[in-house]
């Protein structure tokens, strides 16, 4: 399967335990596991994916189309760039709010291969520029540091991710650092088809809240169409109540 597409939850975590008064920006997210050794590899490769995502849960709907450009400089080093160039908030009750979202940008280490016995280890660095409207946003950057590791095992993959971020304050909030953290484990059921599941979770985002954790299971479908053109979809629901549909195209040269 695609590595760079799908979803990781550190920034979706991150995004669903801050409570501000009006909706938060939709964090970049087609990075399901982009930082992990298996996607880090030959020098000069260029990958460019875009998506379109629908979320539905007990509030309502968010619409959510993104971008991202990752780029491999060396056998170990990868930039990857994200944003989110529309986001739709659409509550049962009360009004909406859209606009251009937040963009976030990684850069990721190989320190480990890995071998039969330890698995692959990848740190990274990550900052969130505030590009989003003050509408959705919260006008701050955010910045994180990363550790994955990674393991293998015939069809299966297991990756173990976590991030510690700091988050700018909006106006009347106080955001405290948060451990935020994604198991996931993989199975190719096919040639194109993949089930997985993760639990994810974070540290208390303010004063007044207690740590979140989470689980969610998905199926990924992806068509290899040519040497440069991949296109997937994927279905997600979690125990959040939030179920999500995407739809999306990789491209790598």
């Amino acid at each position: 399967m695609n590595r760079f597409h799908g979803f990781v939850r550190l920034s979706m975590v991150g995004a669903i335990c801050i409570v501000i008064a009006a909706p938060g920006a939709a964090d970049a997210s087609l990075t399901r596991n982009a930082a992990g050794a298996k996607n880090i590899g030959e020098s000069g490769r260029l990958t460019i994916d875009t998506a379109g995502q629908i979320e539905a849960d007990q509030d309502g709907k968010t619409w959510i189309l993104e971008t991202g450009a990752q780029y491999q400089v060396s056998s170990r080093l990868q930039v990857l760039v994200e944003t989110v160039l529309y986001e739709r908030f659409q509550p049962d009750v009360g009004e909406s709010a859209k606009g251009l979202g937040d963009t976030d940008a990684t850069l990721s280490w190989l320190l480990s291969e890995g071998n039969k016995s330890l698995p692959s280890l990848v740190v990274g660095a990550k900052v969130k520029f505030p590009t989003a409207g003050d509408e959705i946003g919260t006008r701050k950057a955010d910045y994180s540091a990363l550790l994955v590791l990674g393991k293998e095992s015939g069809e299966l993959e297991l990756s173990l991710e976590a991030e510690y971020a700091t988050f700018g304050s909006p106006p009347g909030e106080t955001l405290k650092n948060q451990l935020l953290y994604t198991v996931t484990a993989e199975y190719g059921l096919t040639g194109f088809m993949a089930a997985y599941a993760e639990l994810f979770g974070a540290s208390a985002a303010t004063a007044e809240e207690s740590r979140s954790d989470a689980a969610l299971v998905g199926l990924e479908l992806d068509y290899q169409l040519s040497d440069v053109t991949a296109p997937y979809v994927s279905l997600e629901l979690d125990t959040e109540g939030v179920s999500s549909a995407r739809a999306g195209v990789e491209w790598t040269w």
